[in-house]
């Protein structure tokens, strides 16, 4: 039975835990744990006991540091984890010593936890232990120790973990470079002198770390390494060397954007786009004809890294591509582009193919609020047009504006869509009446009353009354113009659908009295 209560209490504070993470402001870290929940830490259940250790870590409050610690001599290794994993999560000093302690601990998986939260708490004293804990036989435990030394920025780590940088597991490697990156400057001598290491993955990972720490000084270090034997490591000196601003570094990369491997080509535009230099745009265009869809992929997200609106007509032609991937990285490198990409996909928008529209419309989206001025300029241009067709996209960008102008307070974007519902072409008329569904505002409402009532097209007024019900279906006005419609209207399949919404808006009101009452 107490068990039974205890898993209700850590299932509630679990919620109330979680449901805070995020919020701006937060509850006192020093108030009273619940009795019962730290009683959890001593059931004879050990699944009770380890939830017991998540809840609190979850609660971040600083009393429950010492039965956490009493709790890291737990029978069940399953239970001393999640101890080990909350103390992390608490930051709190205290543990440090019981922490280094658990680094002896029988199980490896609580050793690398251990490694783990020595690094978030953050003490200094942690060294010694993490730097042995480098040479452990389990790649968990040398991955977490790496970690942690690199956010406890010691230097006298650096030689430990540059040896590191040749594991034979390539996770811990990459842990030990971005740890190496983290502690910055003091290790840039140790890394120049790694440089002429015996051992290639060492000069390698040592010459992306050269790279990612921007010191121009390590330029001359690096260059002799662009003459290795091994071509995979020639690119990668060429990355960081491209990094760090050297021209020699940057035109191998761009060279070997025409090299037979598929490979190598590959990671060229991988690096490039990483680099973002535009001297790199036109042998990247070039790249976009390549007959390997992975490449071309790498290529569009290199120039939409790089954001040189050169690159935006190919863009705008790869969201017609038949590959679905194309598509969407196309969409995604317009988007980082922005505004510079916005009126040449307006202009797009001319083209009939109804999927090639949506999937410019959703990229207009992406583009955010820059794309508001342009979109209402050409909606008011051609407010008059009687064009049959949507010549110029007019729904479309109808739709675009209402989703822009949720994210921004713009008078303009409500006014522009209400001011297109009496435009002269029905496809303007329609995407106003969407717009006003995705804008979501009250003010809508009578606007998209009269179109109920006095537009001449089916499908508008269908889409009015869906508009009407999602904007503010609990309207007086909206319900009696809708009862109107249900009864008086010519139209047969509008009367049917307005009388299903009243009927729908009729039952949910209902229901929501029913809640109230109760």
């Amino acid at each position: 039975m107490q068990n039974m209560v205890i898993r209700g209490l850590i299932i509630s504070i679990l919620f109330l835990s979680l449901s805070a993470v995020g919020c701006e402001k937060q509850t006192n870290k020093e108030e009273p744990i619940p009795k019962a929940l730290l009683e959890g830490l001593k059931s004879k259940d050990a699944t009770v006991r380890k939830n017991t250790a998540v809840v609190l870590g979850a609660m971040a409050n600083k009393k429950a540091v010492k039965p956490l610690i009493l709790a890291l001599k737990d029978e069940n290794w399953q239970v001393r984890r999640e101890v080990v994993i909350a103390l992390g999560k608490l930051k709190d000093k205290r543990a440090t010593t019981f922490l280094i302690n658990r680094l002896d601990d029988p199980k490896w998986i609580v050793q690398g936890n251990a490694a783990w939260a020595l690094g978030e708490i953050g003490n200094s004293r942690a060294i010694g232990v993490l730097i042995h804990a480098l040479s452990h036989k389990q790649p968990f435990v040398r991955e977490n120790a790496a970690q942690s030394l690199g956010k406890l920025k010691s230097n006298r780590a650096i030689k430990p973990l540059i040896k590191l940088l040749a594991d034979e597991d390539s996770q811990v490697q990459q842990v030990a470079t971005e740890a190496l990156t983290q502690i910055g400057k003091p290790a840039i001598k140790s890394l120049i002198k790694a440089l002429k290491s015996k051992n290639i993955l060492i000069r390698w990972h040592a010459g992306e770390v050269l790279g990612n720490l921007g010191d121009k000084t390590a330029i001359e270090h690096l260059l002799p390494l662009l003459k290795e034997k091994d071509r995979n490591l020639r690119l990668n000196i060429a990355f960081a060397l491209a990094k760090l601003g050297n021209t020699e570094g940057l035109n191998l990369l761009i060279n070997s954007l025409k090299d037979e491997d598929e490979e190598v080509r590959t990671f060229a535009a991988l690096t490039l786009g990483k680099i973002g230099d535009k001297r790199a745009v036109d042998d990247l265009i070039k790249l976009l004809n390549d007959t390997n869809i992975n490449i071309k992929i790498q290529a569009i997200t290199a120039l939409g890294n790089i954001g040189d609106k050169k690159a935006v007509e190919h863009f705008i032609h790869g969201l017609n591509d038949e590959n679905p991937l194309i598509q969407q990285v196309s969409s995604s490198a317009l988007a980082k582009i922005g505004e510079p990409a916005v009126k040449p996909l307006i202009l797009r928008l001319h083209n009939e193919d109804n999927a090639l529209r949506k999937t410019i419309t959703n990229t207009l989206i992406k583009i955010g609020t820059t794309a508001i001025t342009p979109i209402i300029e050409t909606l008011n241009t051609n407010l008059d047009s009687t064009a049959q067709k949507d010549e110029y996209g007019q729904w479309y960008l109808g739709i675009a504006l209402g989703s822009l102008g949720k994210e921004v307070s713009d008078e303009r974007v409500i006014n522009c869509l209400i001011k297109s519902l009496k435009g002269k072409n029905w496809y303007g008329r329609g995407g106003a009446v969407v717009g006003l569904r995705r804008l979501n505002d009250k003010r809508a409402v009578q606007p998209l009353i009269d179109v109920l009532k006095n537009d001449t097209n089916e499908t508008i007024r269908l889409t009015a009354v869906e508009s009407l019900a999602k904007i503010d279906g609990q309207d007086k006005n909206t319900i009696e113009a809708l009862i109107f419609a249900s009864r008086n209207n010519n139209n047969s399949k509008v009367k049917m659908f307005a009388q299903a919404v009243v009927e729908k808006l009729s039952a949910d009101i209902k229901q929501r009295d029913r809640e109230v009452k109760k």
